[in-house]
């Protein structure tokens, strides 16, 4: 008998203990309750750990300075304009990001770096006066069209696919003598991406990230030696890279947020032929290293989603 009666006790009391708010009246402290029902006069509730069978407790609208929610929403009373119906539409707003299906853009700046050790450094060096090494631009502007989908039951991870297209500069170069000796590079990377994000925090706005993928190069360009000035540099195969990182995606609202990645391109080398206008080839350059380390720094416009909204109950949505 005493076993039915604590079981029967316990139960009654779940319904207070999984859904319980704090309202912060403007004296006296705050008060951790479950509420009932409000209207715009005053707020009906039960007190933490209050048997079921108590009465219930009620305070004026006008004597409380905010309600915290158990979904993270507050309620802000003391401003004249407050609406609380529409600080909860875009507390909504603000989080339907994180329960939908996004469709973004993402830009910035990539830095890449690599080992230029390799044959075309030798092909430079060969064939130059000064025997000098190769410079190069390492900032990359990278634009990717994502589509991402939140998932769990609390949907804090989700997994992303995104294609994008990379342009490089001078990605080589390399200049003597007024121009005499001359080589230009540029590289146009293709993309294919797939990120792991969970968040760190309840409220979603710090996520880490994993990322993996492929890369696919095409490296064109001009060379000119001596007397001699090449058309063209062309892949005598296009080169297909992995590339794995890791970093943080940081919301700073329902349509910005900010990424950051530090990985690698695990690149094969790439062979480059150069040729003459007639398109004879003339020559090879050998291999090319693309291997190494990147740093990118982009923004994630999320443009178009489909929205999971709640609907909001005066009384209900607490419970």
């Amino acid at each position: 008998m005493r076993l039915r009666l604590l079981i029967l006790f316990i139960t009654s009391l779940s319904g207070v203990l999984v859904a319980q708010d704090t309202i912060y009246v403007k004296r006296g402290k705050p008060i951790i309750a479950y509420i009932i029902s409000k209207d715009n006069t005053e707020i009906v509730y039960k007190k933490k750990d209050q048997p079921d069978s108590s009465g219930l407790y009620t305070v004026f609208v006008a004597d409380i300075r905010s309600i915290h929610y158990k979904n993270h929403i507050v309620a802000d009373y003391t401003r004249i304009d407050y609406d609380e119906n529409a600080e909860i539409h875009k507390a909504e707003e603000k989080t339907s990001r994180k329960n939908s299906i996004v469709f973004s853009l993402e830009s910035g700046i990539e830095l890449l770096t690599r080992n230029n050790d390799d044959d075309v450094l030798k092909l430079w060096k060969s064939n130059t006066k000064s025997g000098t090494g190769l410079e190069g631009n390492r900032f990359a502007l990278p634009v990717y069209f994502k589509f991402t989908m939140f998932f769990g039951q609390s949907k804090r991870n989700s997994l992303t696919n995104g294609l994008g297209i990379t342009y490089l500069p001078k990605y080589v170069y390399g200049s003597e003598n007024n121009g005499e000796n001359m080589i230009r590079l540029n590289n146009y990377i293709l993309s294919d991406i797939v990120d792991f994000s969970h968040s760190l925090n309840l409220k979603k706005t710090v996520f880490i990230v994993i990322a993996t993928g492929i890369d696919i190069y095409f490296l064109s360009g001009n060379l000119k030696l001596g007397s001699i000035a090449y058309s063209n540099i062309l892949d005598e195969a296009v080169p297909v890279s992995p590339r794995l990182a890791a970093g943080l995606d940081l919301v700073i609202s329902d349509r910005f947020t900010f990424n950051i990645r530090l990985g690698c391109n695990i690149s094969k080398n790439d062979f480059l032929s150069y040729y003459t206008v007639s398109n004879r080839t003339d020559g090879d350059i050998g291999r090319i290293n693309l291997k190494g380390p990147y740093i990118l720094l982009n923004m994630t416009w999320n443009f178009w989603y489909f929205k999971n909204r709640l609907k909001f109950k005066p009384g209900k949505d607490q419970i």
